[in-house]
């Protein structure tokens, strides 16, 4: 039970199948899971602050370059690394490749 329960903060399926892999092959105590969860997270963490700040300003003028021109219903977000565009239709896809190449400004 124990072992479940140190697994359950985890997200990521695949890495939680491996680590219920190496539980069963390496019997490993709650301790042991407790241990490489808190690893795991950690390790995460760092991951998420390692963004730039140079990548951050191009991230962010990106973003605004989008929301100004109005092109989409919902304006473009983002969150860490990663760029979110919300689609409803053809028509804002053309609009997103249009402005990609240039088309539009």
């Amino acid at each position: 039970m124990g072992h479940a329960r140190s697994l359950s903060k985890l997200k990521d399926v695949i890495r939680i199948k491996k680590i219920a892999n190496m539980i069963i092959e390496e019997h490993l105590t709650v301790r042991d899971i407790e241990s490489l969860v808190k690893k795991e997270k950690k390790k995460n963490e760092i991951n998420r602050k390692s963004i730039s700040s140079d990548l951050q300003t191009e991230l962010n003028l990106f973003r605004d370059s989008f929301n100004q021109n109005h092109l989409l219903k919902e304006p473009v977000k983002i969150t860490s690394n990663k760029i979110v565009i919300t689609v409803h239709n053809v028509e804002e896809i053309k609009k997103i490749r249009d402005m990609i190449n240039g088309k539009i400004k």
